[in-house]
């Protein structure tokens, strides 16, 4: 319970603009965090400064291959990431490059 008006939150994670008012889902892996809204991707990396985003928001379908999907939730379980859409759940393996990560799915 906060009983000192004059101090102000400041949220620990800068969330971009366009997720404040709505993020369908987020996740850490490897020290990289995401958050997902509508049909973006942001990046995030967390050091002793505190959270700095990665680049831009990038397109989720740029991110995750083949996922053209509303997504409803995201996972993840060991090193995989799994997201979730009303229709279907497809699992992601984690592929690190210097623009920007990228998931490849895992097919069965």
């Amino acid at each position: 319970l906060r009983t000192d008006r004059d101090v102000f939150y400041i949220p620990k994670l800068p969330l971009p603009k366009e997720c404040i008012g709505h993020t369908d889902a987020a996740f850490a892996i490897d020290n990289q965090y995401y958050l997902i809204s509508n049909t973006f991707v942001w990046q995030f990396e967390y050091d002793s400064s505190g959270f700095i985003e990665i680049g831009h928001a990038r397109r989720l379908s740029d991110v995750f291959a083949g996922w053209n999907f509303v997504t409803r939730a995201a996972f993840v379980v060991g090193q995989k990431v799994y997201l979730l859409s009303d229709e279907v759940a497809y699992r992601y393996t984690l592929y690190p490059q210097s623009y920007g990560n990228v998931f490849i799915i895992d097919f069965p």
